[in-house]
């Protein structure tokens, strides 16, 4: 099984912020933290961030329904 990484870059641009807000986040623990290649290289796997967006998705959706 292959796994794709995907860059801060990407994963910022998939969920419509900025690079300093999902660093923020991964701090807060409020996003999984990404896999270290090196002393400035970090990628997420492409999978976390479909997992994290897929639950926000549900979540927003039991919000609403609520209402």
């Amino acid at each position: 099984m292959k796994t794709n990484l995907v860059t801060p870059d990407e994963v910022a641009k998939a969920l419509c912020v900025t690079t300093e807000t999902l660093r923020a986040w991964v701090k807060a623990g409020v996003f999984p933290a990404p896999i270290s290649l090196g002393p400035r290289a970090k990628r997420w796997n492409e999978s976390d961030v479909e997992n994290y967006l897929n639950a926000r998705r549900i979540e927003a959706k039991r919000k609403k329904e609520r209402f």
